[in-house]
């Protein structure tokens, strides 16, 4: 007899059951056997190339205050100039806790003796006297991770001396750096979460009559913890946040996939998703901090605005504000937290995806489909690997309204829309175009009534949740539209042109995209263009409409194509149809699957192209700005009084760590310089186009730091009230600010 599970489904046989829970269970044990090899780092004086740029390497970052190597005596080192600093990228997650032995020597040419203080992480402080011959010193670094980034700082202050040979002034000499994690044997926090997860998951699936899904989730599952425990680095994200991640994916391909041989290729594509965080690397950009800053003053009551007291609408992602609040109510730090948010919306996408395509065509759809999607760099880059940003929640709720108004469900599509729309503006569009497809064949019919009905539904769900969000920001912020909208879009032809450029470049990056979607288009209009389904109508009407919009407001300036990061779950889609439509022809499922095979080794590349700490690629440059602002930022919170002015035209983590009144330079989070007329907008950089140093110098900001300060710099009014200083940041970065004469902090 079968065992009724309660849930309306029965296990399949008993022996069956009992086999998974042993596979669940074996496998939870097989976690915890795992060791968690201690991690290292030897950085030798001079074997720190190559440099990505000042200062920064993969290993390092604020590397300053050393002078080139030079050798003696057989020994490479580097001199220090008295001051010298270095960040070790994740060095605080090397292990619980960390032995950092630096090799130091007093080696003075005229022989005075050189007292250094070594400090680490501001918090541990040794005093030590230098000997004249070269030794080492070890230090035993207690756990100690930063709400902001995971760096281990490396202090080393010593007395000068004139070099004799040279015009230098010296410090101590420097031998290298070694870093090595005194790690447990396994980790104790990751084994539990990874063990609980397998077995609640295998729990799930066996109530729903399906030991064979269980025993293969569970074993999915155990094989990529043990991966991670065994080859994963110290990286920005701990390593319980990534084996939550890992077994997400897994959960999620047991989920949308009830063969049993099938279930490997969502599998495998949630894994890949895993990996390309693992190893190329997760990023957060500066205007997330935006973000967070709305969502940190309306925590403290001042509203959602940038600044207390104004009311100023310069975010364009209401529901990713909102649920930035409890973020920061729970004292979690919003940069990991947005990095696992964007990454569980790009699981969440890519089993809807392959969900998608699989009910609506067929499995080999849906592998293509989820290839596709896994292949595309934008996707990749701005969900899986974070950003910080909305795209990933946006790019989400986008796939989902579409796919149930092509499963004929509109009151629930018109309600994810509308929070597609809460999410970015461009919901409203996408919600508009979605009716517009819903009514048309009613229409051609002029059949009122089934248009009625098809789009009554849709449009009546979505200005339930829209619109009295609409009535409230307007009454609230006083303009129809977003500030950011005045600060970033004109109406010229360059800014047209801008965007076909960027819509052309992305199209390029595609590759055999447009060979497989041609080739199937060939194929359905060959055997007599069969009604498409209407999952294929709406993600064709709205890639088209949608990439004209994006045209037409001049594309973005950030790297790997923001802009389209929405669509590529329906570009997937219709790949997977097209390659639905190649298999119906004689041998046609195996050139379907040399199709999918040339998306996953062309996108091969470009995705190891797009690394976080790759030199020039524009992602790393993002990272960097957030990692120099921040500095800039935490420098100023310490060193002014409340109140103190700053302006920057670069206003995410720089206004976000100094928690002080800020001026946006290039008018996103300022009424005035958003609404300026600008008559050659599209000729410039998108985004940073509008400015007003009339305007600027007349708020009489106190600080303002010198990667804004380009358009000022050689103006009389400007060099006449503010002077140029440099001062030592708190993670040992020389910051250049200007500061006006008569406020000095």
């Amino acid at each position: 007899m079968p065992y009724n599970s309660g849930m309306g489904r029965a296990f399949t046989t008993p022996r069956a059951t009992w086999l998974a829970l042993l596979v669940a269970i074996g496998t939870a044990a097989l976690i915890w056997l795992a060791p968690r090899p201690a991690h290292g780092l030897a950085l030798p004086a001079g074997a720190e190339a190559p440099f990505i740029a000042q200062g920064e390497t993969a290993a390092v970052r604020n590397m300053f205050g050393f002078y080139e190597a030079e050798s003696a005596a057989g020994t490479t080192f580097r001199w220090t100039d008295g001051v010298a600093s270095l960040l070790v990228r994740a060095g605080q997650r090397f292990g619980a806790p960390v032995r950092l032995t630096l090799r130091l020597c007093g080696c003075r040419p005229d022989g005075t003796p050189v007292v250094t203080t070594l400090e680490i992480d501001r918090a541990l402080r040794v005093t030590l006297a230098a000997p004249a011959q070269w030794r080492r010193l070890e230090v035993l670094v207690p756990p100690r991770d930063t709400p902001h980034a995971p760096d281990l700082l490396v202090w080393l202050a010593s007395g000068q001396t004139p070099d004799l040979a040279s015009p230098r002034v010296l410090g101590i000499a420097y031998g290298g750096l070694w870093l090595t994690g005194m790690a447990p044997a396994r980790s104790p926090a990751g084994a539990w979460l990874a063990t609980l997860a397998v077995l609640a998951g295998c729990a799930w699936l066996l109530g729903r009559g399906q030991p064979q899904r269980a025993a293969g989730f569970a074993l999915a599952a155990c094989a990529g913890v043990i991966a991670l425990l065994l080859l994963g680095a110290p990286h920005r994200l701990t390593l319980e946040a990534r084996i939550a991640l890992l077994v997400v994916a897994c959960w999620l391909a047991a989920l949308v996939e009830p063969g049993r041989w099938r279930m490997l290729v969502p599998l495998l594509a949630g894994a890949s998703l895993v990996a390309a965080i693992e190893w190329l690397g997760v990023w957060t950009i500066d205007d997330a901090y935006i973000s967070f800053r709305y969502a940190a003053n309306a925590l403290a009551g001042h509203g959602l605005v940038y600044n207390p007291g104004e009311r100023v609408e310069g975010y364009t992602n209401f529901l990713w504000v909102v649920l930035f609040i409890p973020v920061l109510a729970a004292g979690l730090p919003p940069t990991g937290a947005g990095l696992v948010l964007t990454a569980l919306a790009s699981l969440v996408t890519l089993a809807l995806t392959y969900r998608a395509a699989a009910h609506t065509w067929g499995p080999l759809a849906a592998a293509g489909a989820a290839a596709a999607l896994v292949s595309s760099v934008a996707f990749v880059v701005w969900t899986a690997r974070g950003s910080g940003m909305e795209t990933a929640l946006f790019t989400m709720l986008v796939l989902a309204g579409v796919v149930l108004a092509g499963a004929a469900r509109p009151a629930s599509a018109g309600a994810v829309l509308a929070l597609a729309a809460l999410t970015r503006p461009e919901g409203v569009l996408v919600a508009g175009l979605t009716g517009l497809v819903l009514l048309a064949p009613h229409l051609r019919r002029r059949d009122w009534r089934g248009a009625l009905g098809a789009a009554a539904p849709l449009a009546l769900a979505a200005l339930a949740i829209f619109g009295p969000y609409y009535l409230a920001r307007f009454a609230y912020y006083g303009y129809p539209l977003p500030n950011t909208f005045y600060a970033k879009v004109g109406a010229t032809g360059a800014q047209v042109w801008r965007g076909l450029e960027y819509a052309a470049a992305f199209a390029a990056l595609l590759g055999p995209w447009w060979l497989i979607v041609a080739a199937g288009a060939a194929c359905w209009w060959w055997r007599g263009r069969a009604t498409p389904a209407p999952l294929t109508r709406l993600s064709l009407v709205i890639v088209v409409a949608y990439s004209g919009y994006i045209i037409a407001v001049g594309g973005d300036h950030f790297p790997r194509y923001r802009f389209f990061a929405p669509l590529t779950p329906l570009l997937a889609l219709l790949a997977g149809a097209a390659l639905q439509q190649i298999a119906a022809l004689r041998a046609g499922r195996v050139l379907a699957s040399l199709g999918i095979a040339l998306l996953l080794l062309a996108a091969l590349p470009q995705q190891v192209g797009a690394r976080s700490l790759a030199g020039g690629n524009g992602i790393w440059s993002e990272q960097s700005v957030v990692d120099k602002n921040r500095e800039i930022g935490l420098w100023i919170r310490a060193n002014t009084a409340p109140g103190t002015l700053v302006a920057t035209g670069i206003a995410g983590a720089l206004a976000y760590y100094a928690e002080r009144p800020v001026l946006d330079m290039l008018g996103l989070n300022d009424l005035h310089i958003a609404h300026l007329d600008v008559d050659t907008m599209g000729q410039g950089v998108a985004g940073s186009e509008k400015s007003d140093r009339e305007y600027v110098l007349a708020r009489r900001p106190a600080i303002i730091p010198f990667n804004s300060a380009g358009g000022l710099i050689g103006w009389a009014p400007f060099d006449a009230a503010y002077e140029r200083v440099v001062v030592r940041g708190p993670e040992g970065h020389a910051l250049v600010l200007y500061l006006r004469r008569d406020a000095a902090p």
